[in-house]
């Protein structure tokens, strides 16, 4: 029965040895069924500049049944951000433009023809500085100790495994006697210097997405004593708590005389 005041009565026909009759009307209210919203968040907390999804889904309370239909609004704070139609009963809303700092976040349900509106739960919407999280890792061939006089290849390996995109620089510092060789890098601009060396490793996608960039130093080892690289990764955005910005890797190894 359709959400309304609905007058019902009952009519008996007769028979042939009863007259028919007409009940008295029986005034039936059918209300709409109330719903529950339940509000979710893409990820918590997220970086400024990123988008984060939310997730409504507005369910009927017994002993109503059914999927609710209609439109879903996300607030902040009590302020409209945007809104979403619910499909089978969940809605979405991404947003980019939440600034720093901690958004009470509520999901609205307008309510439909048979479906009584409602409000969800809060959820408390912690946006930081961009979440990078930039390691680096070294490799030497051939593995030590290495022989005077020959090439040893230095390679450090930068990687953004984090959700945002980031820029990236490289800095390889030495200690020990040799002669430097060619210095290539996979990506960015270049490397420049001879002690320390800089690379640009340009624009590092987020994680899984052409997310790394390898930097290769040659080095030919002058006498018997340890040379150590050390290589320290920066992206010129804050540290968070369980995501480091800045990594450094060092490798030592020791020239053996041929």
């Amino acid at each position: 029965m359709a959400v309304a005041s609905h007058s019902i009565t009952a009519i008996y026909g007769g028979s042939s040895n009863f007259a028919g009759s007409t009940s008295s009307t029986l005034t039936q209210t059918v209300n709409q069924a109330s719903t529950t919203t339940v509000l979710a968040s893409s990820w918590n907390p997220s970086a400024t500049g990123s988008t984060v999804t939310f997730t409504a889904t507005v369910s009927a309370a017994a002993p109503g049944t059914g999927t609710p239909t209609g439109n879903v609004t996300f607030k902040d704070n009590g302020v409209t951000l945007g809104s979403g139609t619910l499909n089978a009963g969940v809605a979405s809303f991404g947003t980019s433009s939440l600034a720093i700092g901690t958004h009470p976040i509520s999901a609205v349900y307008g309510g439909a023809a048979s479906f009584a509106g409602s409000t969800s739960n809060v959820v408390s919407q912690s946006v930081t500085s961009q979440v990078v999280h930039v390691q680096a890792a070294a490799a030497h061939s051939p593995v030590h100790p290495v022989a005077i006089g020959a090439p040893l290849v230095e390679a450090f390996t930068v990687t953004n495994t984090g959700p945002d995109t980031t820029n990236a620089t490289l800095t390889i510092s030495f200690s020990g006697k040799f002669v430097l060789g060619p210095v290539t890098d996979t990506t960015g601009t270049g490397c420049s210097g001879t002690g320390p060396i800089t690379c640009d490793l340009g624009t590092l996608a987020a994680g899984g997405q052409g997310s790394s960039s390898t930097v290769t130093v040659t080095l030919i080892p002058l006498v018997g004593h340890s040379i150590t690289l050390q290589a320290v990764v920066a992206t010129g955005v804050a540290n968070l708590s369980n995501n480091t910005a800045n990594d450094s890797v060092s490798v030592t190894f020791r020239p053996r005389a041929r």
